[in-house]
């Protein structure tokens, strides 16, 4: 996948585009009054303080505040409440439980928006930290569906090379698992070596007879 670069920009890279035209869609189907793309930021903003802090679901209290730090930020005049509305209408978000608490309507999403942040950080800012601890705990939580949408989202072999180097950095003294010598006592009882020859001159009508006897069977 690392060493074939047009392999990016095949399969993986429409799943991608599908998945981000997807919410573009359910978020236009609203009629919000912002913009999608700056929707797309503020939940960027969002999934990255639920991943950051661990907080989820996370009071909606906390998510107003992202808002209006943007507005102090921009000089901008969104208002939270009608914002979160709208994305719960778009099923993007949801109120969950008696006090208020907010999550998305899938972890596919709280996924995605967080790769999309950590994408940004390291391609406009240089900043690898939280991508760097996204790697380190691949096997928890969330972290793993993060790297894949990071794969899907970026156009440049640069994070990917970072990706490798970082897997190259923990698994480097990894010793490469051994059947054999693995313990297992019900394993350790076929050590068989197997002896695999090239076909022989009548093995190709034997197995054209085998076929044939097979389907009379299955008939």
């Amino acid at each position: 996948f690392l060493v074939n670069e047009k392999s990016h920009s095949g399969n993986s890279s429409v799943f991608g585009r599908v998945f981000e035209n997807n919410i573009t869609n359910a978020i236009q189907r609203v009629k919000p009054i912002e913009s999608v793309d700056l929707i797309f930021k503020l939940l960027e903003d969002i999934a990255y303080y639920i991943h950051k802090y661990k907080k989820y679901p996370v009071h909606v209290s906390e998510l107003t505040k992202i808002i209006e730090d943007y507005n102090r930020d921009y000089d901008d005049n969104i208002n939270p409440k009608i914002l979160f509305e709208k994305l719960s209408d778009a099923k993007i978000l949801k109120y969950t439980g008696n006090n208020w608490d907010v999550q998305f309507c899938s972890n596919r999403y709280l996924s995605f928006f967080v790769a999309k942040k950590i994408l940004s950080q390291y391609t406009n800012e240089g900043n690898n930290e939280m991508l760097s601890s996204v790697l380190k705990n691949i096997c928890f939580g969330l972290n793993g569906d993060i790297v894949l949408f990071l794969s899907y989202l970026t156009q440049s072999t640069n994070l990917l090379d970072f990706i490798y180097s970082e897997a190259e950095e923990w698994l480097n003294n990894w010793e490469e698992y051994d059947l054999n010598n693995s313990g297992i006592k019900f394993l350790s009882k076929y050590n068989i070596e197997l002896d695999i020859s090239a076909p022989k001159e009548n093995d190709k009508e034997s197995f054209k007879k085998h076929k044939i006897n097979a389907e009379k069977e299955i008939e």
